[in-house]
């Protein structure tokens, strides 16, 4: 409050001429039909320099009061937009999606690395350019070499929640037919996944869009798919 304070008497003073000006110099102007610059001048000796100068001091006390009181105003706002912003921060989820080969199997993994849970708004899987709305499309239109599906995942539906530290694997195999396959051809796979945090219901920006095909996650998740993966 200490910072608007140097400001407050120039600023009252200023208010209180263009209220003499508007309110008591104008008004008294057309009342009388006399001289503006004759009844100027009389209004300021009468209300600043000399009879009622105790009216004077006691209007500039309390407009200080209302411009104090307006900036205390602005201030607890502007405390309670940043503890808003601080109480989403604290929380603020973050995914990201990476593909994984080893001996034991080949995949895509969903990370949550971000300070509060991360909740699955929607999904979307392509291969090729075209969507897929379902994990064993996969085998049917990547025609992987083992006969069979033996892939391992987890389906994102709407609402699936990964907590901060979760890792969960969105598609796998193990079959090492399977994982040299996918190992060759996981780039024409890409997944989007879009989701929020718990104050998505109060602030539609708190919600992101990442995928295995771009590093950065992105604060917009309005380009939703033609398809929402999977269907259920």
């Amino acid at each position: 409050m200490s910072i608007y304070l140097p400001f407050a008497i120039p600023v009252v003073a200023i208010l209180y001429v263009l209220c003499l000006e508007f309110f008591v110099v104008r008004p008294q102007v057309r009342k009388n039909q006399g001289n503006e610059k004759a009844i100027r001048k009389v209004v300021i000796r009468d209300y600043m320099l000399g009879v009622s100068r105790s009216n004077f001091l006691t209007i500039v006390v309390a407009l200080s009061a209302v411009l104090i009181a307006f900036n205390s105003v602005k201030i607890s706002v502007q405390e309670g937009e940043a503890t808003r912003l601080h109480n989403q921060l604290s929380v603020k989820p973050h995914l990201n999606i990476s593909y994984f080969a080893n001996d034991r199997g080949a995949g895509f993994v969903a990370n949550s690395t971000g300070l509060g849970p991360a909740i699955v708004k929607w999904a979307g899987v392509w291969i090729d350019g075209k969507p897929i709305s379902s994990w064993k499309e996969i085998e049917s239109t990547l025609d992987l070499p083992k006969d069979g599906y033996d892939g391992i995942y987890i389906n994102p539906y709407p609402g699936i929640i990964f907590r901060p530290g979760d890792a969960g694997t969105l598609y796998s195999v193990k079959e090492k037919e399977d994982i040299d396959f996918l190992d060759k051809n996981y780039g024409r796979i890409k997944i989007n996944l879009c989701y929020c945090s718990f104050y998505s219901e109060v602030d539609d920006k708190q919600c992101w869009q990442t995928s295995n095909f771009f590093n950065e996650i992105r604060d917009v998740c309005s380009e939703k798919p033609e398809i929402i993966f999977p269907i259920q």
